[in-house]
Formats: C-alpha cells, sequence, structure tokens
C-alpha cells in the first residue's frame, strides 16, 4: 500500500494543473460550508425567535378570545404536570385604531402579566429605547402600551382601540421589536388587565373577566422534550374531571403557533440542500476529467510499471489513491476556508458594501444569520471524498486492465 500510495502522490504533483485542481475542489467544499450555515442560520433564527416569543407551549380555546374562564385554575392544574416550570396567562384579540394619519389600522391585542410573562419569554429582550417593564404598563391618568416598532405611532400619543365589545383609550409609552412580522406590525401590548378590561367588560361583570383569559404560555424543564410535556398535558386536560372544566383545548408548540414562517425557512433549506448536492456532482465530473487524462498521459509509466511485475489491483489502488488525495488534502484545506470565509462573511458584506438583503424588502435582516450545523457539514466532507474516491473508479479499473504489449507496441 505505501508503494502504491506514493507512486499515486508522484504522478499527481508532477503537473501544477492538478494542484489547480486541488484548490478549485477547497474552494467549492469552502462556499459549501458557507452556503450551509447561511441556509441553516435563518431556519435557525427563526425557529429560535418563535420560541423566546411565543415560549415552549401555547395552550389556547380557538374560538374565543377570552375563553378560559379560569386561568389560575388551568395554570395550577399544568404546573403538576411532569416537566412544567412555569406558566402565564395572555389575552389575544383584534382591534381597530387610527394612526397619527388619521388612517384606519387593525391591531393585534396582547395583554401580559409582564412579571410572569418574563419567565416563560423572552420579552424583555424586545423592549427598545431603555423602554421600563411593567412600568410601562400602569395606569395613571391613561393605560400604557407597547407598539409593535413597525407601527408609525409617535410616542406619548393617546390611541383609541376599538372592538365590538366596546373601546378604550391608552397612551403610547414605548415599542417592541421581537422579530416577528405580525407582532411588529400589528402588535399592542397591554397589561393583562387592560386586555380584559378591551373585550370583557361589556359581557361579564369585573370579578368575572379578571379570571378570564385567551390562553397560557408555558416553559418547561430543561432536559424535557417539548412533545413528550405537550402530550403529558393533553393526558391531564382530557380527563373526565378536567374536560369540562377546559373543553376544547389546543396545546401547541411554539413550532405549531409560528408554523408558516419556520416551515417556510425549513423548506428553503432544503432547497439549498437540494442545490448544494448538484454542486457534489458537478465536482465528480471535476474530478473524473483530469484523473481520466492522467491514465491517459501515464500510459508509458503503466507499462513499465506492468512490465516489472506490477498487478492490476496495484495500478488499480495507485489511481484511486489519487482520488482519495484529492478529496483529503481538499477538506484539509477547504474546511478551515469555509469555517473563516462564513465566520467573516458579513465583514465581507460591509467592506464591499453589498447589501444582500434591503431592509425595505427583508424584515429584521441586518446581517446574514450564520450557524453551523456539524451534522451538515460532516455530511458535506463525506460526500465530498466519497464523490473523489468515486471519481476515479473508472480511471483506475482502465489503468488497470491496460496491456503493457499494446502500450509498446503503439510507441
Amino acid at each position: 500500500m505505501a508503494k502504491s500510495l506514493f507512486i499515486s502522490i508522484r504522478f499527481l504533483f508532477t503537473k501544477k494543473i492538478n494542484l489547480m485542481l486541488m484548490l478549485l475542489i477547497s474552494i467549492c467544499l469552502a462556499c459549501l460550508i458557507t452556503v450551509d450555515s447561511v441556509a441553516h442560520g435563518f431556519s435557525f433564527k427563526t425557529a429560535k425567535q418563535s420560541n423566546e416569543i411565543f415560549s415552549d407551549i401555547t395552550i389556547d380555546y380557538p374560538y374565543k378570545i377570552l375563553g378560559i374562564s379560569d386561568y389560575k385554575k388551568l395554570i395550577e392544574v399544568c404546573m403538576k404536570v411532569e416537566g412544567v416550570k412555569v406558566a402565564a396567562p395572555f389575552v389575544e384579540g383584534n382591534v381597530f385604531y387610527q394612526n397619527s394619519s388619521d388612517v384606519d389600522c387593525n391591531g393585534i391585542v396582547y395583554g401580559i402579566d409582564w412579571n410572569n410573562e418574563v419567565k416563560v419569554s423572552a420579552i424583555s429582550k424586545s423592549l427598545m429605547n431603555d423602554v421600563k417593564a411593567p412600568e410601562c404598563f400602569e395606569r395613571n391618568l391613561q393605560r400604557g402600551a407597547l407598539f409593535g416598532n413597525a407601527n408609525q405611532i409617535g410616542v406619548g400619543n393617546l390611541i383609541s382601540l376599538i372592538n365590538r365589545n366596546g373601546s378604550i383609550t391608552i397612551e403610547v409609552n414605548g415599542y417592541i421589536k421581537t422579530g416577528v412580522v405580525e407582532l411588529d406590525s400589528m402588535g399592542i401590548f397591554v397589561s393583562l388587565d387592560t386586555a380584559q378590561s378591551l373585550f370583557g367588560a361589556s359581557d361579564y361583570s369585573k370579578a368575572e373577566y379578571s379570571k378570564m383569559a385567551s390562553g397560557i404560555r408555558i416553559k418547561i424543564k430543561e432536559n424535557y422534550r417539548i412533545s413528550d410535556v405537550q402530550e403529558a398535558l393533553r393526558s391531564v386536560l382530557n380527563h373526565n374531571k378536567i374536560s369540562g372544566s377546559f373543553p376544547v383545548l389546543r396545546i401547541r408548540s411554539y413550532r405549531d403557533v409560528n408554523h408558516i414562517e419556520i416551515t417556510a425557512m425549513e423548506s428553503y433549506e432544503k432547497i439549498i440542500k437540494i442545490i448544494l448536492f448538484m454542486m457534489v456532482i458537478m465536482i465528480t465530473f471535476a474530478i473524473f476529467i483530469p484523473v481520466q487524462s492522467m491514465v491517459q498521459e501515464k500510459k508509458n509509466d503503466i507499462g513499465i510499471l506492468k512490465a516489472l511485475g506490477a498487478s492490476r489491483a496495484f495500478l488499480f489502488k495507485v489511481f484511486l489513491f489519487i482520488g482519495f488525495i484529492l478529496g483529503t488534502c481538499s477538506t484539509i484545506v477547504g474546511v478551515p476556508l469555509g469555517l473563516f470565509f462564513a465566520n467573516n462573511l458579513n465583514f465581507i458584506l460591509d467592506t464591499i458594501n453589498f447589501q444582500p438583503f434591503p431592509p425595505e424588502v427583508f424584515y429584521d435582516v441586518d446581517e446574514l444569520p450564520i450557524v453551523f450545523h456539524i451534522g451538515s457539514i460532516i455530511l458535506i466532507i463525506l460526500f465530498v471524498n466519497i464523490v473523489a474516491i468515486l471519481a476515479s473508479v473508472l480511471p483506475a479499473y482502465k489503468a488497470a486492465r491496460y496491456n503493457p504489449l499494446e502500450i509498446f507496441r503503439q510507441q
């Protein structure tokens, strides 16, 4: 094996063009790693943002804004389920209001209990311009609210929120940026009691609507799977003694709540991976053609080796090792190059003043999200090396079957 490997190295590095081929494969491998890290970064960022805002699990009643008649009782039941760490109530409903230009707008009111909400979500990280919470929700002359940063409403303005159940006047005390388009463009965050009053005052007494909510959000403990806790919650809430109090409840993970955006990003990632696979196929031809040409150029050497007693298996291994060396050396150069290029991609784009995702078209894409997926990188490396070896099989087989007498006769 050592002799065949030595001859493979001699054959491969006798021409500078083979070094260029190796560099080309390294660059292709670096590009594969970079593109994969960007594609995975978008899907990872979307899923992470959804998890931070919507928490791990959401339980709600789908057909009514105040569908939970006693959220404290629901939280008490859920807290007994293994894996549940903390829960917080919320109220969610549609309203109409007029912006500063007197244009009628649709909005989505999110009523939250701030002290508990910060335990289940990362909403505190979304506050903009040093807004203080829960002070921004406290009642002075008016009820306070935070608007999504994409809303064109000035701080300090008084806004009337109108719903079929009535209306309420709030003061805009700041902005919030979650990274979720719907929340940032239409979201109006108010205190839980403000939302309960808006949606329940016309139909219920204060004693009744102060217990009501649209649902609760749950944060699970570490080392527990969301799907397992979901099933446990379904089992408890569908129990005979519970079902009468909490009928037709939806128990959804953060992926279910924001499934459109998450699925879209993951679909884009899959498409990118298909394109990357096609690039690997191109690498096959990039290796096959030079190795095939090398077999033709080394006919005399092959004839001499056979005349000296080299077996077919020996010659087969010589040219198979050429593919192996190409793949291995390209991996040694290409992987660090790809990791370096991916880590510095945003710096490179800023240096050349190129913005691939204009902010007026793409929301909340200030820079390319780079997230390395170890499994994908390992798969790319394996594919490139396997392809490099497979691309050498046919030329190696052809070289092994050469007849030295025919080679010398042609000379």
